[in-house]
């Protein structure tokens, strides 16, 4: 959401066009943007997570929160 009051949602497989397989103790990291319609606004959801068996067959699908965090331009801050 920007401070227009503007919210978009987004919903789709992969994360910056990419699924990741991770092994236990694995990690992904990856850097995005957002076009806001305002120099402020938000961003909160969650990424859905399958648990594979070594075929690559999911058995378990759980939800991690991904909280809120603020995106600003740091010039237009007093």
């Amino acid at each position: 959401m920007d401070s227009l009051d503007q919210t978009r949602f987004v919903n789709g497989e992969g994360v910056i066009g990419e699924k990741p397989v991770l092994q236990p103790g694995e990690v992904f990291a990856y850097r995005s943007a957002c076009d806001l319609s305002s120099e402020l606004g938000y961003m909160v959801g969650f990424y859905q997570f399958h648990q594979l068996t070594d075929q690559g067959k999911a058995v378990k699908s759980f939800s991690v929160r991904v909280p809120r965090f603020f995106l600003q331009c740091p010039f237009k801050l007093n």
